[in-house]
């Protein structure tokens, strides 16, 4: 929701951009694909999020924080629950945060994507 929904809008990539896979390190911060895993490849976009990569989620995310607002674009979609300091982490790009979300914050969301890019308020 906080990576690639807001890097295809702003076109950083399309669905079957080539993203990478392999190891990356960061200060601080060191990520694997499930199990401690490494594809060490290049692989769809629409690939990696369908089977949930872990790097090239974070590596992607790397890039979209310098170049949108990813608080902006989640508030839209009804959160307000991140705070600064969970957008700048790049663990945020896997779900990481402080106090996170309700599943029903959540579904929510995620009904903007269906909904044409409007956010309809769970009831």
């Amino acid at each position: 929701m906080a990576v690639y929904g807001p890097a295809i809008e702003n076109q950083l990539i399309g669905s079957e951009s080539a993203i990478a896979d392999f190891k990356t390190s960061f200060t601080n911060y060191s990520v694997s694909d499930f199990g401690g895993t490494i594809a060490n490849r290049f692989m769809p976009a629409s690939y990696a999020l369908a089977n949930s990569y872990n790097i090239p989620a974070v590596n992607l995310y790397n890039v979209l924080k310098q170049k949108v607002n990813v608080a902006s674009y989640i508030k839209k979609m009804g959160i307000t629950t991140f705070t600064k300091e969970d957008y700048s982490k790049l663990g945020f790009a896997l779900g990481g945060s402080d106090y996170g979300v309700s599943v029903k914050q959540e579904a929510s969301a995620f009904s903007t994507f269906a909904n044409n890019g409007r956010h309809a308020t769970a009831t």
